[in-house]
C-alpha cells in the first residue's frame, strides 16, 4: 500500500486528507479506491499479463477519441495524466511497477453474486451497444494487447504442452478432466472453420465481457463496461458468448457444488434479446447461426485456460486455495455439458428472437 501512496502523490488531486483502500474483485489487475471530493481508482497494471502497457493505454484512447468525433453516446472510461503529463505512472525499485488512473464511474447497483432479470437483460443490451458503437472504427488500428487471446486452438495446444510436461506434478489430480477436454476439442470445429474462411468480420472487440465487468445503473444508458485491458480486434460471437457464458449458471464459476449446476434458459433469453436489439443492424446472418455454438467454444476455451493455469501452478489466475483452478475447470465442463443438453432449445431461441426483432423494424 505504500506503492499506492506514491502513485496517488504524483496526481493533482493529491493532499494529505486523501483516503483509499483496495477495490473490486478482478483476477488480474490490483484494484484502490481513492476519496477525496471526487473519487478516482488507481491501477496497478499486471505485467505478466499485459507486457505492454502503452498499448493497452492507446486502445482505451484510440476509442475515446472515436467516441467524441461520432455520433454516438457510449460511456467509457477516461484516463487521467500524472503531474507528468503522461498516462502510465512508472514506480521503480526491486520490480518496477505501472500504473494508471481514472475518475471512478458512479454505479446504482454494486451486487457482483446477484443478476437479476432486468440485470442480465441490460448486460446483453450493453455488450451490443458497445459493439453497434465501435462498428466503425477499423480494427487493424487497435494493437494487440495478448496475442491468441481468443485462438481457442492455439489454447487447446498450450494445455497439451502443459499436461505433456507436467513441470509442476498436478497433472495427475486432473486426469478426468484433462481427458474430458482433450475427448471434446470437436467442439471448437465449425467456428474456427468459418474464421479460417474469413466468413465473419473482424471487429473492435472487447473480449472479456463476463458480466462482472458490467456497471449497472437504474439508468440504462448510464450502464457501461469497463476493464477496456483486452480491447482488440475480435469476433461478434466470442463478446456475446463470453457475456452469456457468465449469466446463465445458476452457480458461481468457481462453486464447488457444480454436480448441481443448471442453466437457467430465461436468462439465455433475455441476454440474447438486448443483445439482439442492440446490434440488429451490424450482425449478419453468418454471426447469428453461430452464436449458440460461440457459447460452447468460449465456455470450453475458459476450462482450458483454467486447467492450463492449473497445470501451470497457477501463474495466471488469482487463486484461494490450491484446487481454486480445478475448480473452476470443473464448472466450465459441467457448463458445456448442459448447454449440448440444451443447444436446440437455445437454437431456437436465438432464432426466434432474431426474426421478431427485424420483422418488427
Amino acid at each position: 500500500m505504500i506503492r499506492v501512496l506514491e502513485v496517488i502523490k504524483r496526481y493533482y488531486f493529491y493532499d494529505k486528507n486523501i483516503t483509499y483502500e483496495k477495490y473490486g474483485n478482478g483476477n488480474i489487475n490490483k484494484t484502490y479506491l481513492v476519496k477525496k471530493d471526487d473519487w478516482y481508482i488507481i491501477q496497478e497494471i499486471n505485467l505478466n499479463v499485459f507486457k505492454e502497457p502503452n498499448n493497452v493505454i492507446y486502445n482505451i484512447n484510440l476509442l475515446n477519441e472515436y467516441l467524441d468525433n461520432s455520433q454516438y453516446c457510449f460511456k467509457m472510461i477516461k484516463l487521467i495524466k500524472n503531474l507528468d503529463g503522461e498516462y502510465l505512472t512508472r514506480i521503480t525499485g526491486y520490480n518496477d511497477t505501472y500504473y494508471r488512473c481514472y475518475k471512478y464511474i458512479i454505479s446504482d447497483i454494486c451486487e457482483e453474486r446477484y443478476l437479476s432479470d432486468d440485470m442480465i437483460y441490460i448486460g446483453g443490451k450493453v455488450i451490443g451497444k458497445f459493439l453497434k458503437t465501435f462498428s466503425g472504427l477499423d480494427p487493424n488500428k487497435l494493437k494487440i494487447i495478448i496475442p491468441d487471446f481468443h485462438n481457442t486452438p492455439k489454447r487447446y495446444e498450450c494445455f497439451i504442452d502443459a499436461y505433456n510436461n507436467d513441470n509442476y506434478f498436478r497433472k495427475r489430480l486432473a486426469e478426468k478432466e484433462c481427458q474430458y477436454l482433450m475427448n471434446n476439442h470437436y467442439i471448437i470445429e465449425k467456428v474456427f472453420k468459418y474464421i479460417k474462411e474469413n466468413k465473419l468480420p473482424l471487429r473492435v472487440c472487447h473480449n472479456d465481457t463476463k458480466l462482472s465487468n458490467v456497471l449497472f445503473n437504474n439508468n440504462t444508458n448510464d450502464s457501461t463496461l469497463i476493464d477496456m485491458d483486452t480491447i482488440m480486434p475480435g469476433y461478434l460471437i466470442f463478446d456475446y458468448a463470453d457475456g452469456i457464458r457468465s449469466c446463465i449458471s445458476n452457480l458461481q464459476e468457481d462453486s464447488n457444488d457444480y454436480q448441481n449446476l443448471k442453466i437457467n434458459i430465461q436468462s439465455f433469453s433475455l441476454f440474447t434479446k438486448g443483445f439482439l436489439e442492440e446490434t440488429k443492424d451490424i450482425i449478419i446472418s453468418n454471426e447469428v447461426e453461430l452464436l449458440v455454438e460461440a457459447v460452447k467454444v468460449i465456455t470450453y476455451e475458459c476450462a482450458l485456460r483454467f486447467i492450463s493455469d492449473f497445470l501451470n501452478n497457477d501463474k495466471y489466475f488469482k487463486t484461494n486455495y490450491c484446487l481454486h483452478n480445478l475448480v473452476r475447470t470443473r464448472n466450465q465442463i459441467m457448463l458445456i455439458e448442459k448447454i449440448k443438453e440444451k443447444n436446440d432449445v437455445l437454437e431456437n431461441i436465438v432464432k426466434n428472437i432474431y426474426y421478431e426483432i427485424k420483422n418488427n423494424q
